[in-house]
C-alpha cells in the first residue's frame, strides 16, 4: 500500500517524528508554554536483542509465510521496512514473490528502513517486524519506523497522517491555546495527561476532557480515557483540526467550567491517565523473555515436526518397497500359474485330438462291421434258401 507512494511517507514520517513533541505554538502571544525533558521518540520500537539470533531458515519461512500474511486491524502496528531487502529475505528463506529483484539469492543483511529516492518501501505486522529483527538485527543508522492502523470508512488502512489538535483548558484565553500532533488511534487519557503537563496542572486536582472534529461541531464529552481520539470524535480526515478542552474540577468536586457554557454534567472520567503514548514502547523484561521462550518452542516444535514427519517419510517408503515386493511375488505367482494353466490346456487338447482320431477309426470300423454283417447276412439268408430247397428235393425223391 505504501509502496512508490512517496508524499505519503514523507507525511508519514513528519508525523510520527512530530508526535513526540509537546507543543507547538501557533498565532497567540508569549503565554505559550512548552515542556523540557521531551519523552523518547515515539518512533522507538521494541527493545532490540543484542545481535541476530541463528535460526534455520526452514523455521523461518514456516513463521514469516504466516505472518506475512496477515491483514491490517485497526488498532495493530505496522513496521516500513525497505522493499528490496524484504523480497530479497523472501529470496533467501524461500518465500514465493511476484515481484523481480534482479539480484541473487543472497543473505539480506541487516534490516533496512532509511528511504532514499531509489528505494521503495513495504509495511510489516509487529510480530513479524519483531521476528526478522531478532533474526537478522537492524543496521546501524536505521531506525523502526512505527505505524498504525486506524479505520477510514471502516476499512482498516496504515494511517496515513498524524493529525494536528487545539488543545487548551475552557478557562484559558481564547490565545492560550497549543497545537499538538496526536494518532488517531491515541488514547484519551494520554492526550489528558499531555495537556496537564502543558498547563502544568498539579496533580491533586482532578479533570476531563470535551472535543469536538471541527470548530463548527458541538462539543462531545471525552470522559472514557481509554477510547481512541479518532473514534470517540468519528474523525474520517487526515487533515481535520480538531478542539480539545480541559476541564479542571472545583475544590468542591463540583464541574462548573464545561466549555462555551454548556450545561453541566457531573460525571467523572473513567480509566486511568496515560505517560506514553501508542507509540512507545513499555515492554518489560519478562514480556521480551516470553517471546523468547515462545520462539524457542516454536522451534522446538517444528524441528519435532520435522524429524516426524522425515520418519514418516521413511516409514511410508518402506511399506511402499515392502507393498511393491509383495506385488510382484503375486504377479510371479500369477504367472507361473498361467503358464501350468497353459501346458494343462495344450496337454488336453492333443488329448482331445487323439481321442477324436480313434473315434474316427471305430466309427470307419463300425461302417466295415455293419457291412461284412450284412454280406454276411444275405449270405446265410442265400445259404438257408439253398438248404431248403435240397430238403424238397430229397422228399420228393423218397415218395417216388
Amino acid at each position: 500500500m505504501l509502496s512508490g507512494n512517496e508524499s505519503s511517507l514523507r507525511h508519514q514520517q513528519t508525523a510520527i517524528n512530530n508526535t513526540s513533541n509537546s507543543s507547538q505554538t501557533s498565532g497567540g502571544p508569549a503565554v505559550y508554554r512548552h515542556t523540557s525533558n521531551d519523552k523518547k521518540l515515539s518512533t522507538m520500537a521494541s527493545p532490540l536483542p543484542p545481535g541476530p539470533i541463528n535460526t534455520d531458515l526452514l523455521t523461518q519461512r514456516a513463521i514469516l509465510e504466516q505472518l506475512l500474511m496477515k491483514r491490517p486491524v485497526e488498532g495493530d502496528f505496522w513496521f516500513v521496512i525497505v522493499s528490496e531487502w524484504l523480497e530479497q529475505l523472501k529470496r533467501y528463506i524461500g518465500i514465493p514473490t511476484s515481484r523481480k529483484f534482479y539480484h541473487q539469492r543472497s543473505h539480506p543483511g541487516p534490516v533496512i528502513t532509511r528511504r532514499d529516492y531509489a528505494h521503495t518501501v513495504d509495511v510489516v505486522q509487529e510480530d513479524a517486524w519483531r521476528m526478522i529483527v531478532q533474526w537478522y538485527g537492524l543496521a546501524d543508522g536505521h531506525k523502526p519506523m512505527k505505524l498504525v492502523v486506524y479505520s477510514y470508512n471502516k476499512i482498516p488502512e496504515i494511517e496515513h497522517n498524524i493529525n494536528s489538535f487545539k488543545v487548551s483548558t475552557s478557562e484559558s484565553p481564547l490565545e492560550d491555546f497549543h497545537n499538538v500532533r496526536f494518532s488517531k488511534m491515541e488514547k484519551v487519557g494520554h492526550i489528558e495527561y499531555k495537556i496537564r503537563e502543558l498547563y502544568r496542572i498539579p496533580k491533586t486536582k482532578s479533570t476531563r476532557l470535551w472535543g469536538k472534529p471541527d470548530c463548527d461541531a458541538h462539543w462531545k464529552p471525552l470522559f472514557c480515557r481509554d477510547k481512541a481520539i479518532g473514534k470517540v470524535l468519528d474523525l474520517d480526515s487526515d487533515f481535520t483540526r480538531s478542539i480539545i478542552n480541559l476541564e479542571i474540577c472545583d475544590d468542591d468536586g463540583q464541574w462548573n467550567h464545561s466549555p462555551d457554557e454548556l450545561p453541566s454534567l457531573q460525571d467523572d472520567p473513567s480509566g486511568p491517565m496515560y505517560e506514553n503514548n501508542i507509540f512507545d514502547d513499555i515492554t518489560s523484561t519478562w514480556e521480551i523473555e516470553i517471546h523468547e521462550q515462545i520462539d524457542h518452542i516454536g522451534k522446538s516444535f517444528l524441528e519435532n515436526l520435522h524429524v516426524n514427519f522425515s520418519s514418516f517419510v521413511q516409514r511410508a517408503k518402506e511399506y511402499v518397497d515392502e507393498r511393491d515386493y509383495n506385488i510382484r511375488e503375486r504377479e510371479r505367482e500369477i504367472n507361473l500359474r498361467e503358464v501350468y494353466i497353459d501346458e494343462l490346456r495344450n496337454r488336453l487338447e492333443e488329448k482331445e485330438r487323439k481321442l477324436d482320431c480313434e473315434i474316427d477309426v471305430c466309427r470307419n470300423q463300425m461302417k466295415e462291421y455293419d457291412i461284412k454283417k450284412q454280406e454276411m447276412e444275405k449270405e446265410y439268408s442265400e445259404k438257408l434258401t439253398d438248404l431248403e430247397k435240397n430238403n424238397i428235393n430229397k422228399k420228393n425223391r423218397t415218395r417216388s
